[in-house]
């Protein structure tokens, strides 16, 4: 087992644990309050830290995870101790410092950015449980949920031709299109993505309302090309919703600082 295997598989076990306890110590959600300009600081330093440990440049990665633990300390400190009356929030918070401070470890001895990566890619996962368990509303958790059932669909068609393509495969396109649609359709296209909110220019705003336009088209063809049967048509339209959403996602992160 690779390196990255094992770690990938250690953070899907280390979900599967936080996940288990929410239901049972947390009930009924419980009000707790977190300034909305906190969280998108947090993701402003987080989306680049994610972005970079996959996109091969080292040197800027282990920057970007640098930066994300100095913003993850200032949100820590500030609520971490928010609902003192329940310890889940205490143990998503403490889960989420061991994947950053394990991501940075990473890139501070050389490991290849891809391993850290993979560990912070279970950081937005908690951090969308967390919230949505305390009635915490926040647009970009949409974005989350949706990336889910999308990345199940791009992983279907990864490196298959139409040929290739198996019953199987279009049984978990088809399942995972439905969930991913009703995100889309029911919070993501509901998220108002307030530029002023988000830091967004009016160029970046722009290019992002065209992007989910472009997106919620992709999600349109899919939907036909399984409605036909086509294969070679769920194929192309099932490839193409990554590299939007990925487009979008980064749209909502500050890059200028490890440039």
């Amino acid at each position: 087992m690779t390196r990255a295997l094992f770690l990938f598989l250690a953070a899907l076990c280390l979900l599967a644990i936080v996940g288990c306890g929410k239901s049972e110590q947390r009930g009924n959600p419980i009000q707790v309050q977190m300034a909305l300009p906190d969280m998108v600081a947090f993701d402003r330093a987080y989306i680049p830290a994610l972005s970079l440990t996959n996109a091969g440049d080292a040197a800027k990665a282990k920057k970007a995870v640098a930066l994300l633990v100095v913003r993850w300390q200032e949100l820590r400190a500030k609520y971490i101790a928010a609902p003192t009356f329940n310890p889940q929030w205490r143990a998503d918070f403490d889960s989420i410092n061991a994947m950053i401070l394990t991501a940075d470890r990473m890139m501070i001895e050389g490991k290849p950015p891809q391993e850290a990566h993979g560990v912070l890619e279970g950081v937005r996962t908690v951090l969308k449980d967390l919230r949505l368990g305390y009635s915490i509303s926040y647009d970009l958790d949409a974005l989350t949920q949706f990336h889910e059932p999308m990345e199940a669909i791009t992983l279907a068609v990864k490196d298959k031709t139409a040929a290739q393509l198996s019953e199987n495969d279009l049984t978990t396109i088809e399942e995972q299109c439905r969930y991913a649609d009703s995100i889309w359709q029911g919070q993501v296209t509901k998220a108002a993505f307030d530029p002023a909110l988000f830091q967004l220019s009016a160029e970046t705003d722009q290019q992002l309302r065209t992007e989910l336009k472009l997106e919620a088209g992709i999600m349109t063809e899919l939907k036909a090309a399984l409605a036909a049967g086509d294969k070679a048509r769920v194929v192309q339209s099932a490839a193409a919703l990554k590299p939007h959403f990925a487009t979008i996602y980064t749209l909502f992160g500050d890059f200028s600082a490890v440039q």
